[in-house]
């Protein structure tokens, strides 16, 4: 079995971007643990993503500080549960917890942790992507030394 130079690089790529984004998310829940404040975004749009097996409730919201505008979750929307979206369909608010030295670092107000097992397993998946990738390098420079 011949593996590409191309499908090495899109195996580290892709272990090093769940890295990256389990580093961050990590970081943005520590950093909420510590020093979250709160405020009442709007919500501009309520969406429902359905496929097979489960529905996904999704809203578009902002909070202004000062004289800043912030977007929680503008490219896939913020996911909640069908109870806390049919009350922002009825408040037009959501309530955000946000960093206050990068308020781009915000999730929907919770109590408890802001870390969740989803930042592990992320880690967790990037490790084995990244492992696999660096033994078919391993395995690719060995082929090529026997040619």
């Amino acid at each position: 079995m011949r593996i590409s130079i191309v499908q090495v690089v899109a195996l580290v790529s892709v272990a090093v971007m769940l890295t990256v984004w389990g580093a961050v998310d990590t970081i943005t829940g520590v950093q909420l643990d510590a020093q979250a404040q709160r405020v009442e975004a709007r919500v501009s749009d309520w969406r429902i993503t359905r496929s097979r097996r489960s529905h996904s409730y999704k809203v578009d919201c902002e909070f202004d500080l000062g004289d800043v505008t912030y977007q929680v979750s503008p490219i896939l929307g913020l996911s909640l549960s069908e109870a806390e979206w049919n009350r922002t369909r009825s408040t037009r608010t959501l309530s955000i917890a946000y960093v206050p030295a990068h308020p781009w670092m915000n999730r929907v107000w919770q109590t408890g942790s802001y870390r969740s097992h989803e930042q592990r397993a992320w880690a967790v998946i990037a490790l084995f992507i990244g492992i696999a990738a660096i033994a078919l390098l391993a395995y690719r420079h060995s082929c090529a030394r026997r040619s």
